[in-house]
C-alpha cells in the first residue's frame, strides 16, 4: 500500500472516530475538506514547479518578493488546532519591505529546494503568518459539505477494500520480493564469503547452507560476480558447493543418527547383559542348591543301601540258623520215629536209651527252631524297611537330578544368551 493512499485510510479513520462526538462533527468535517483542499493545491503546485524548473531560471531574481501566484493555488498551509491557518511565504533577505509590481519575475519553488535554500542560508527567507479566522461556516455550508464528505467517504471506502483486495492478492505472490539495500546488502555478505572462501573453516564453508535464499533473490549479475569468484578459488559455482554442502550435512546427519542409534543399541544390549547376568547368578544359585540336594539325596541313598546290604546278610544268617534247627529236630523225630517203628520185643536196651536221649534232645531243638525262627522275621522286617528306605532314597535322587538338570540347562541357555549379547556389544564397539 502507498504512503498517499495509508495516509488516506488514516484521515478518514480520524474522520470516522469523530462521528463519536455529535458536538465536533460540523468542525472536523470542514478541516476534513480544507485539509483534501490544500493537499490537491500542493499537489498541482509542485508539478507546475518541475515543469517551470525545466525552463531557463538565469533570468530568475531571487531577489524579488518570492510569493505565489494565487494563494488559493500554491499556499502551503497548516491548520492549528483551532481552525487558524499558517501560511509559509518567501521573500529576499535583504530587501523584506521592498514591493515589485512586476510579477513576471515571480517563481514558484517546491518544498524541498525551499528546505535545501534554507539548510545553505541562501536565497529568499521565509517568513511564516498565522492567520486567524473562524473554525466554522453556517449551517447550510456544513450540511451540503457534510453531503460531499460522506459520498467521498463511500467511494473512498469502496477504492481502499477494492485496492486492499488487489494488494492482498499481489500479496500472495509477492514473499521474495525484497528491498534494494537488502539485496545489496545480501549480496555484499556472500560476496566478501566468496573472497575468503579460501581462509574459511568447514563450519564457515557450511554456511552456504544459509545463504541459498539470499542467493535466489540476487540478479543475475550478481549470482554471476559471486560465481566467479568461487569458480577461481574452487571450480565450482555457488550451486555446486551448495549441493555439496547439503550432501556433506546429509552424511554427518546420518552419521550422527548412526552414532545415536549405535549408542542406544549399546545402552539396550549393556542394559540386557545387566539383567541376564543377574538372571545366570540366580540360575548359578538354583544349580548350586539342585545339586547340593542331590548329593544329600545320594549320600542317603549309599547310607541306606549299605543298611540294606548288611539287613540281608543278618536275614541270611537267620535263615540259615532257622534252616539248621529245622533239620536238627527233623533228624531227631525220623530217628524217634524209626525206633518206635519197632516191635516191642524187637527193642533192646540201647534203643530205650535212644528213645530216652531223643526225647530229651527235642524241646532244645524246638526251642532253637522258634529263636531262629523270630530271628529270621526279624531280619525280614529290617530287611523290608530298608528296602523300602532306599527305594525312597533313589526316587529322591532321581528327583535332585532332575532339578539339576533344569537348573543346569537354564544356567546354560543364559550363559549362552549372555555370551551372544556381549559379542553384539564388542561388534558394536569395533
Amino acid at each position: 500500500m502507498s504512503q498517499k493512499h495509508s495516509k488516506s485510510q488514516d484521515e478518514i479513520s480520524q474522520l470516522l472516530d469523530s462521528f463519536e462526538v455529535e458536538d465536533t462533527l460540523e468542525e472536523k468535517m470542514e478541516n476534513f475538506t480544507q485539509e483534501k483542499e490544500r493537499q490537491s493545491r500542493i499537489e498541482r503546485a509542485r508539478k507546475n514547479s518541475q515543469d517551470f524548473n525545466r525552463r531557463n531560471t538565469e533570468e530568475m531574481d531571487l531577489t524579488q518578493i518570492i510569493d505565489p501566484i494565487d494563494d488559493s493555488e500554491f499556499e502551503d498551509e497548516e491548520y492549528e488546532e483551532d481552525g487558524s491557518q499558517t501560511k509559509t511565504m518567501m521573500w529576499d533577505k535583504d530587501q523584506i519591505d521592498l514591493e515589485t509590481t512586476d510579477t513576471n519575475k515571480t517563481v514558484v519553488i517546491n518544498e524541498d529546494e525551499i528546505q535545501s535554500l534554507l539548510e545553505e542560508d541562501k536565497g529568499p527567507r521565509l517568513k511564516r503568518e498565522v492567520h486567524r479566522g473562524s473554525a466554522r461556516k453556517s449551517n447550510q455550508d456544513t450540511k451540503k459539505i457534510a453531503i460531499i464528505v460522506a459520498g467521498v467517504i463511500a467511494v473512498i471506502l469502496a477504492g481502499v477494500a477494492i485496492f486492499g483486495v488487489i494488494n492482498l492478492i499481489g500479496g500472495l505472490g509477492s514473499d521474495d520480493q525484497i528491498s534494494e539495500e537488502e539485496q545489496k546488502q545480501n549480496y555484499e555478505e556472500i560476496l566478501a564469503w566468496a573472497n575468503d572462501y579460501d581462509s574459511l573453516t568447514d563450519g564457515e564453508k557450511a554456511d552456504i547452507i544459509d545463504f541459498e535464499t539470499m542467493f535466489n533473490r540476487l540478479s543475475d549479475e550478481q549470482q554471476s560476480e559471486i560465481n566467479k569468484v568461487l569458480k577461481s578459488k574452487t571450480g565450482k559455482t555457488f550451486d555446486e558447493l551448495l549441493a555439496q554442502a547439503k550432501s556433506d550435512a546429509k552424511d554427518k546427519a546420518d552419521a550422527s543418527n548412526n552414532n545415536t542409534e549405535v549408542a542406544q543399541q549399546k545402552a539396550k544390549l549393556k542394559e540386557q547383559i545387566s539383567n541376564l547376568k543377574d538372571d545366570l547368578a540366580d540360575a548359578k544359585q538354583a544349580l548350586d542348591d539342585a545339586n547340593s540336594k542331590l548329593n544329600t539325596a545320594k549320600s542317603n541313598l549309599s547310607s541306606i543301601q549299605s543298611k540294606v546290604s548288611s539287613a540281608n546278610s543278618t536275614l541270611q544268617t537267620a535263615q540259615s540258623r532257622k534252616a539248621s534247627a529245622d533239620q536238627a529236630l527233623a533228624d531227631l523225630e525220623a530217628e524217634r520215629e524209626a525206633i518206635e517203628s519197632k516191635d516191642n520185643s524187637e527193642l533192646t536196651n540201647e534203643d530205650y536209651q535212644k528213645l530216652q536221649e531223643l526225647y530229651n534232645k527235642r524241646p532244645g531243638l524246638l526251642e532253637e527252631q522258634s529263636a531262629a525262627q523270630s530271628a529270621v522275621e526279624s531280619a525280614q522286617a529290617t530287611y523290608d524297611d530298608l528296602v523300602s528306605q532306599q527305594t525312597q532314597a533313589s526316587s529322591e535322587v532321581d528327583s535332585a537330578q532332575s532339578a539339576v538338570n533344569d537348573a543346569q540347562s537354564k544356567y546354560d541357555s543364559i550363559n549362552s544368551q549372555l555370551q551372544q549379547l556381549q559379542k553384539e556389544l564388542d561388534n558394536l564397539d569395533d
